[in-house]
């Protein structure tokens, strides 16, 4: 049944209207930093004229393991930070400490978690995902049938879910939602359990996680309490990206990660029956079934969702004991086909 979904639809049948970002290969670093920020994305497809094709990505992420490389040669007691400093200011310092004149090609695809993958408009979802799971990354670059050809759009995770999710949720209209034997399985059942879990204290300092991300080479990580698995709050790259193009955001980074998540997250409160307001840490339970997990991720717009125990005791209620995230998803879809 999925199968025949993927193969009958067509990857462009899923692209959003809107012209793709892409970058110039001898761009500056921190022009393209800027042009990130302003763009509101966290990675574009990066074009070589001299080569006339696309070479790599760049993400968010390779900007931050370049940073922190940099700043990492440099003595502790050195490390100041300009709170009137945005992105393009820290990494014109960082650069002066390293070799300088960085262009984007040298740092596309550093973090070597995202790399650039091409696919063509006509090809179809079914060979979409089996690439997104194959290649291990997180979008394409979509060419259309032209010579040379164009980069059109950008297929991403996140339409396989809407796709799934619009087929066979609870709120389908399709006729036959409730045939697709894979959804009702529960995340645990599905094997979704058995995924790394990264976190870090509430204790800890932003930096703190940046490093931990990088080093355990994921996109997120859950804060929880000092004393406990409770988790009370989530630290991504997107945040990073907020720090890295705000006007004095770079001094957040010693901020501790709990004080840091409340303060991001003051324009996303969301109101509770009683009128109080809570953070947005979205949670399913390992008895949750996969596509009600699925919806769950595309309803609230979110890369992962974070799996708490039911069963706990008083004193620790909820703790987090793993992570489903769009590319664990993905996965799974693609070995079901």
């Amino acid at each position: 049944m999925l199968n025949e979904l993927f193969k009958a639809t067509k990857v462009k049948d899923l692209l959003k209207s809107t012209k793709p970002i892409t970058l110039d290969s001898e761009l500056p670093l921190h022009e393209a930093c800027a042009v990130l920020a302003k763009s509101k994305i966290s990675s574009a497809p990066v074009y070589d004229a001299e080569q006339g094709a696309f070479i790599g990505m760049l993400d968010y992420r390779d900007i931050v393991a370049h940073v922190l490389t940099v700043l990492h040669k440099i003595p502790p007691p050195q490390q100041s930070f300009d709170s009137d400093w945005d992105v393009a200011d820290v990494v014109k310092v960082a650069l002066s400490k390293g070799p300088g004149n960085v262009s984007v090609k040298m740092i596309a695809n550093m973090s070597s978690l995202d790399p650039l993958v091409t696919i063509r408009e006509d090809e179809s979802v079914k060979d979409a995902v089996d690439k997104l799971h194959e290649r291990q990354c997180h979008r394409l670059v979509v060419l259309d049938t032209q010579q040379p050809p164009n980069c059109i759009g950008i297929f991403s995770e996140s339409l396989v879910i809407a796709l799934v999710v619009e087929k066979f949720s609870k709120f389908s209209k399709n006729e036959n939602k409730d045939k697709w034997e894979l959804g009702k399985k529960s995340v645990e059942e599905l094997g979704l359990l058995k995924n790394e879990l990264v976190t870090v204290s509430s204790e800890d300092n932003v930096l703190d996680a940046m490093y931990k991300m990088h080093d355990k080479r994921v996109s997120s990580v859950a804060i929880v309490g000092a004393n406990s698995t409770q988790i009370v709050g989530v630290i991504s790259m997107s945040d990073v990206k907020e720090i890295l193009s705000t006007k004095r955001g770079w001094s957040k980074l010693m901020t501790p990660a709990e004080k840091f998540f409340v303060e991001t997250r003051n324009k996303q409160m969301f109101e509770t029956e009683d009128g109080s307001t809570r953070m947005p840490i979205f949670t399913v339970f390992k008895q949750t079934s996969f596509i009600d997990t699925l919806a769950k991720m595309a309803a609230t717009k979110t890369h992962r969702i974070w799996v708490v125990d039911h069963t706990a005791s008083p004193a620790n209620p909820y703790p987090v004991i793993a992570l489903v995230s769009l590319s664990s998803a993905v996965a799974v879809l693609s070995q079901s086909q």
